[in-house]
């Protein structure tokens, strides 16, 4: 029996070969595989910052308001 390698191997190694080559196949995958994890946590993070600033956004526009009514309610002896 001849293995993706080309080397020959007997009917007794043949499974233990096999099942070597689908993990080292599985190891040559891995740096794709973090690739893209990295890629789709690094675009998760950028619109959880996004979202971050859009907050304190609103935040800050709900404190000017609160400001604003409170002046108005001092002025008008409230």
């Amino acid at each position: 029996m001849r293995t993706r390698l080309g080397k020959e191997v007997s009917e007794e190694t043949s499974p233990n070969v096999v099942a070597l080559e689908g993990q080292i196949s599985d190891l040559r995958s891995q740096p794709d595989r973090a690739g893209q994890i990295i890629v789709a946590k690094d675009k998760g993070r950028e619109q959880l910052d996004k979202e971050k600033e859009n907050l304190l956004q609103a935040d800050n526009r709900a404190k000017q308001i609160m400001c604003q009514i409170g002046a108005t309610l001092r002025i008008e002896g409230v």
